[in-house]
């Protein structure tokens, strides 16, 4: 399907000064590879909201999305079951359906206590998905958009010093880093060091001023059920909080 794409000056501020939702602020921030849509015609919607809203870094979610909150999200789902654990003084955390659904209603608003980063600003509907082709074909300007490869490598190190950047400006004291794509150069810039992972499959780094985490992205295959995917994120909720 074809349809109009935003203007190309506009898309390029979005894509070095766009960069997530909640408070900025706040002591645990959540970074992810990208949005996700199923919805081609999202990206035009994202870019007018977002001028609308004085082209803000941080954004309150709903400023950009109409998120359908009374249907569980799985991504969200697991970053809250982590977010709820780590909350928690329980031993145990049973993060129910619920739950999950009365947090979604609170998630990423500019008066939340976390915050949501955007490794990369495209909408895409999955880590293979690229839909911009069209736009590099008739704006040289931004001639990278031809693939998502050239797109990633020309604005990955801009984007990742500016998120290490606002880093140190606001010094979150949690970190948690739900993707190994892209996520292990970025933690390795955050922290130092190279990442080296449990047999669980998450990374913990930890010293005194902050502790960023590195883990699986919540719908990715490895977890076999809702309950494996549960426990491996409550679990490191509960060492985020030690």
């Amino acid at each position: 399907m074809k349809f109009e794409y935003p203007d190309p000056k506009d898309i390029l501020e979005y894509l070095y000064n766009f960069y997530g939702y909640g408070n900025i602020k706040s002591d645990i921030w959540f970074i992810g590879l990208e949005p996700a849509t199923d919805d081609d015609t999202l990206f035009n919607d994202i870019i007018s909201k977002w001028i609308e809203k004085n082209k803000k870094t941080i954004n309150s979610i709903e400023e950009i999305y109409e998120n359908e909150v009374s249907k569980i999200q799985p991504t969200w789902a697991g970053l809250i079951t982590l977010y709820l654990s780590y909350k928690s003084s329980d031993e145990t955390v049973s993060v129910k359906k619920e739950d999950i659904l009365a947090m979604q209603e609170k998630w990423c608003k500019t008066d939340s206590d976390h915050c949501l980063i955007e490794m990369f600003p495209l909408p895409c509907r999955n880590m293979d998905d690229w839909r911009y082709k069209e736009i590099a074909e008739n704006h040289s300007e931004l001639f990278f958009l031809k693939s998502k490869c050239s797109y990633q490598s020309h604005i990955k190190e801009i984007r990742f010093k500016r998120i290490f950047n606002l880093i140190k400006e606001y010094g979150p004291k949690i970190i948690v880093i739900y993707t190994k794509t892209m996520g292990i150069d970025l933690y390795k810039l955050i922290t130092g060091n190279k990442p080296v992972f449990h047999s669980d499959n998450y990374c913990l780094f930890d010293n005194t001023y902050k502790k960023v985490v590195i883990c699986l992205h919540p719908t990715l295959k490895n977890f076999k059920d809702f309950t494996e995917k549960d426990q491996y994120f409550s679990e490191i909720g509960k060492k985020l909080r030690c």
